[in-house]
């Protein structure tokens, strides 16, 4: 049934009216005790919840809905915005007593996973953004906010595939676009992007220039955005302004804590798309183990501003050398101030989530818990900078500036605010005496009044002579006498009778009336001031929004190099000296997560050494579990651990900062695109091998075997190749493959080299010793691995039979598939022979084929072309007869 055929009656209508205002979200509509969904919205809010659907019967049929508990209300909306649904907050916005007819009702705040501030419904260790993106004069802009903390970055791009990229790595809850790039952006990028639950698009004129420049100025005070360098970025005024508006109309209420956005350029950061980050397990496992990842060992934070700072340092690896220098120095200031890291850690763990409680301030949701929440962290602070201060040598001296300012609000919660408010902010409790004279007054009568009933009850039981009169009060009733029913002779005449019970009956008086009224209008009087007092202290603290948030990031960024300084001490870092030529010389190199796993036998260090003059290329050969992805996998994430300003699990370690990391690891298939095992590898390293550059590290681990052996041995080859020889994509490259083949490139192309992970073999079995040695490996044990993997003895012992017979039959490398006495021209002879033609004889054959024009042939002519090309490779001849 839909909403307009339903019998229309006042409340009906409202609900019709506001809905309609509001078509794309799921409507909670506040009727007494409840938020109720209709129509529907409550038939997907019931799958979605586990509630149960019911209906309202009208006469020309049911009104199907379901409802939650408005005081509990936060859970489910939670629960409804994780599965990407907007969800529009309508509450009743006038008091039912004083209301006529209808109780006047308005959408107070529409919720939707980029716009989520609720500490407790948000991932504390990772940010929440809201994103957009706009197109204008041919520029690319993305633009970001995080609700929660009132960080908001702008950036302008040359390109949409720039944009694309951008917005991967940004990682938003939500992306808002206008209308036109509805089809569009329907990309695979975004389909599988875990983070995105929801994509929001919204009118064109939204994004126009002037509307969003208005917008800017509004939010920001300011009369232009130059101060902001955005006067001259159209585009980005335009991606930037859509989010403010956006976030205006769904907000209903202030953004008093977004004070200002940075633009910034993306040639600051390091591009990590999603799947890099997923293979090399930056923020999760693979099992999504947070412990498990490189975030799990490097986080000893002790404030979730600091672990969520610590996750987008690696998210977005810094480019910009004097940067990464200056956070080299933090980390090694504490490392050597072993005292002062512990000391500072203690007092850091009593710091809750400063950011996002000044964010709530800033939205107008904060309770009082929250606010007293916030002044006993404060106090924490100067605590710090106490400790920070003794040393003249401190490189945090100039961060600690902000962090006196914050004591005025710390004196204006805790003169204002009782020491344990309740959460509600509506019931009382909330305020301390002496800030209102006639809220201090409106106290004593409610309090007096105990004792006021004590003393009628005494006064009571003398005039009466019924000593075992009572006075007393419940919600329901309100003030009474009660008397037992064997001394109802002795009532007195002005008693008036309201309630008669089995053992006694239940009297008034005028008096009690009068008392009673006016203590109930003393206690909702109360309530009412308190929680006016409080708003007028939340909107204060408002403006202190600017100064808490930049306190909030110092003591984040304290916390990120007292963390990382922790993690090098404990498990024996190394500050890496950063270079600006293109290389890696790595000595005695760690996985930093594998060496931290329990039950893991002893790490074995490697060295590793890349350079672009003559040692660009690594082909990784050996066994499988010897250790090839692992070596792979350590040497990207040590340039990660480097170019975020931490030590670096090594003996020694010079790096040059690359501008991007690219990985091809794993093999899966994606179905539901009709995109084989193959097709994935194959897509993922065509985007390697198109966005890569000299500046660029790859990680390649086992590309082409997906498909038969010679296809896999032509590609992976072709694309060392390419690495190789292209000027424009000649990064640094780490290629671990079982094609041993692959290992004679080196012999070929100058700065390709061999490396091997070696095991110990005896008879048939094989010990992995997880040592990298240059050179190429010329067997994989393939069999000796199924054995330890358990695949059963008679398999093992039949694999083995094969095996003698294919190597009897000449398949080993270096050989033809056909027999070992038989010519095939290979890839390898091809690649050689296109590399330099002058020092390699060509096959004649080759040279018919290239030579013969096939548009002057008959049919019959080039069947007996073909059949004497066939007899010559047969009988392995080089003379070919003309035609």
């Amino acid at each position: 049934m839909s909403i307009s055929s339903a019998k229309s009656t006042p409340m009906v209508e409202q609900y019709q009216r506001i809905k309609s205002q509001n078509p794309d979200s799921l409507l909670l509509f506040r009727l007494g005790d409840f938020y109720e969904l209709f129509y529907e919205d409550a038939q997907q809010a019931s799958k979605i919840l586990g509630i149960t659907l019911t209906s309202r019967r009208k006469d020309d049929g049911a009104m199907p809905m379901c409802g939650v508990p408005y005081h509990a209300a936060e859970r489910y909306v939670a629960q409804l915005v994780r599965e990407g649904h907007a969800v529009a907050i309508c509450d009743q916005v006038e008091d039912p007593k004083f209301s006529k007819g209808v109780v006047k009702r308005e959408v107070v705040r529409i919720v939707t996973p980029g716009t989520v501030t609720d500490p407790e419904e948000l991932n504390g260790l990772s940010s929440n953004f809201l994103a957009s993106i706009a197109e204008l004069d041919g520029k690319w802009s993305v633009a970001h906010v995080d609700l929660s903390t009132g960080q908001f970055r702008v950036t302008e791009l040359g390109s949409e595939s720039k944009a694309m990229d951008e917005l991967e790595r940004v990682a938003p809850a939500e992306l808002l676009c206008p209308d036109k790039s509805k089809e569009r952006l329907f990309t695979d990028k975004f389909q599988k992007n875990p983070s995105l639950s929801r994509i929001t698009f919204r009118d064109s004129w939204i994004f126009s220039l002037e509307r969003c420049r208005e917008c800017l100025c509004r939010q920001f005070g300011t009369q232009d955005l130059k101060g902001y360098d955005l006067d001259e970025r159209r585009a980005a005024v335009a991606a930037a302004g859509a989010i403010l508006f956006y976030l205006e109309e769904t907000q209903k209420a202030g953004l008093a804590h977004i004070t200002g956005i940075t633009c910034y350029s993306t040639d600051m950061f390091m591009g990590l798309d999603e799947d890099t980050r997923r293979h090399l397990e930056l923020l999760a496992s693979s099992l999504n183990e947070r412990k498990h990842s490189l975030l799990g060992v490097l986080d000893h934070c002790e404030t979730p501003m600091g672990k969520r700072l610590l996750a987008d340092w690696i998210k977005s690896p810094c480019l910009e050398r004097e940067i990464l220098l200056e956070r080299l120095q933090r980390v090694r200031y504490f490392k050597e101030e072993a005292e002062l890291r512990t000391r500072l850690g203690e007092k850091l763990s009593g710091i809750q989530d400063i950011e996002r409680l000044t964010g709530k301030i800033g939205c107008g949701s904060a309770h009082a818990r929250d606010l007293r929440g916030l002044a006993d962290s404060l106090k924490r602070v100067p605590e710090c900078a106490v400790l920070l201060s003794k040393d003249t040598f401190n490189p945090f001296k100039h961060l600690l500036d902000d962090f006196n300012s914050s004591q005025e609000v710390v004196r204006r919660i805790d003169t204002t605010l009782t020491d344990e408010p309740p959460i509600s902010m509506t019931e009382g409790g909330l305020i301390r005496e002496g800030i209102s004279q006639e809220l201090d007054e409106l106290k004593s009568v409610r309090s007096s009044g105990k004792g006021w009933l004590r003393e009628l009850e005494v006064k009571e039981m003398k005039r009466t002579g019924i000593q075992s009169l009572k006075v007393r009060y419940n919600r329901i009733m309100g003030y009474y006498i009660e008397i037992t029913k064997p001394n109802l002779s002795l009532v007195p005449e002005n008693y008036i009778r309201k309630q008669t019970l089995t053992n006694c009956e239940r009297f008034i008086t005028e008096e009690l009336k009068e008392h009673e009224a006016l203590v109930l209008n003393a206690d909702d009087k109360i309530k009412e001031m308190e929680y006016e007092i409080f708003c007028h202290l939340r909107s204060e603290l408002a403006l202190w929004c600017d100064p808490l948030m930049k306190i909030a990031r110092t003591v984040a960024e304290l916390d990120v190099f007292r963390s990382l300084a922790e993690a090098a001490e404990r498990f024996g870092y190394v500050e890496p000296e950063l270079v600006e030529q293109s290389m890696m010389e790595i000595r005695q190199g760690r996985h930093p997560v594998l060496e931290r796993m329990n039950n893991q036998p002893s790490f074995v260090p490697n060295d590793l050494f890349l350079n672009q003059s003559n040692r660009q290329i690594l082909v990784i050969t050996g066994p499988n579990m010897a250790g090839k992805s692992t070596y792979i996998r350590q040497a990207a994430l040590i340039l990660l651990m480097a170019q975020i300003g931490s030590f670096v699990p090594a003996q020694s370690a010079t790096l040059g900062l690359v501008d991007r990391v690219f990985t091809r690891i794993g093999a899966s298939d994606i179905l539901t695109r009709g995109m084989s095992t193959f097709m994935v590898e194959m897509s993922e390293t065509a985007r390697i091998l198109n966005a890569c550059t000299p500046k660029s590290l790859v990680i390649l681990d086992e590309v082409g075997r997906g498909t038969s052996t010679y296809d896999g041995i032509s590609i992976a080859s072709a694309i060392v190749e390419y690495l190789h020889e292209d000027l424009n994509h000649r990064s640094l490259a780490l290629f671990a493959t079982h094609y041993h083949e692959l290992s004679e490139l080196a012999d070929t192309f100058p700065r390709v080299h061999n490396m091997n992970v070696q095991v110990k073999e005896w008879g048939d079995r094989v010990a992995f010793l997880y040592t990298v040695a240059e050179g190429p490996a010329d067997h994989s044990y393939g069999i000796q691995v199924a054995r330890l993997a358990g695949i059963p003895g008679r398999v093992i012992t039949r694999a083995k039979n094969i095996l003698r017979d294919l190597e009897r039959d000449g398949i080993r490398r270096g050989h033809s598939l056909c027999s070992i006495d038989q010519r095939q021209l290979s890839f390898l002879d091809f690649a050689k022979e296109t590399h330099d033609r002058s020092t390699v004889d060509p096959h004649p054959l080759l040279e018919r084929i290239r030579d013969t024009d096939v548009n002057l042939l008959t049919p019959l002519q080039a069947l007996q072309l073909l059949h004497e090309w066939q007899g010559t490779l047969k009988k392995g001849k080089h003379s070919v007869n003309p035609i």
